[in-house]
């Protein structure tokens, strides 16, 4: 994450269970987690969503992530505290098979709600390499000054091979820019689509 000069890098690992009950795909993520911004020790984060497809066009979600971060907090250079528990829902309607719109509202314990919208265009460049475009504006609910209150964009690239992925995605505004490197590799079963992003 770049802001000015405020600087972090950090590392993940996730261990993911997906599944589908009657109509509904449910996900769980256990995380181990490590910034250099974060001030305590590194414990294990728990994300769970759900994803419920109303018909061919339609999606619903709902995602709670940073359950068990009680114990770590994240400073920026403004020196605020922040708890990283949100919930998120929204809903994702599909133009075409590539062009998608969104709406999602996220809802945090310490900072102030918020609420986004987007688009999403991907194509499938070969049987295992898909690109992505993306572009959308996110607003806090209360007038406070924050980082993500801009136009955002991004791109993101996807590749697989057999039950390994990785995936590159980038994001950005005037104020940040992100970038997030993904590998997995999957044991059994089939992929559930992301609920809520």
């Amino acid at each position: 994450i770049v802001s000015g000069d405020f600087i972090s890098r950090g590392m993940q690992a996730i261990i993911s269970y997906a599944t589908e009950i009657s109509g509904i795909m449910l996900g769980l993520n256990m995380k181990y987690e490590n910034y250099e911004a974060s001030l305590a020790a590194v414990y294990p984060v728990f994300d769970a969503g759900m994803l419920y497809k109303i018909n061919s066009k339609f999606n619903i979600g709902m995602m709670v992530q940073g359950l068990g971060e009680k114990q770590r907090e994240i400073y920026t250079k403004r020196e605020e505290r922040i708890l990283l528990e949100t919930i998120s829902v929204g809903a994702a309607y599909y133009i075409t098979k590539h062009f998608m719109l969104s709406i999602e509202s996220k809802f945090h314990k310490i900072i102030n709600d918020s609420y986004g919208f987007g688009t999403e265009y991907n194509t499938q460049v070969t049987d295992n390499f898909n690109i992505s475009g993306r572009a959308g504006y996110s607003k806090r609910y209360k007038d406070m000054p924050d980082l993500w209150e801009d136009i955002t964009g991004g791109v993101g690239l996807d590749y697989s091979i057999k039950n390994i992925t990785c995936s590159i995605n980038g994001f950005l505004t005037d104020k940040i820019q992100i970038v997030s490197v993904e590998m997995g590799y999957r044991i059994g079963g089939s992929y559930v689509e992301r609920a809520v992003e």
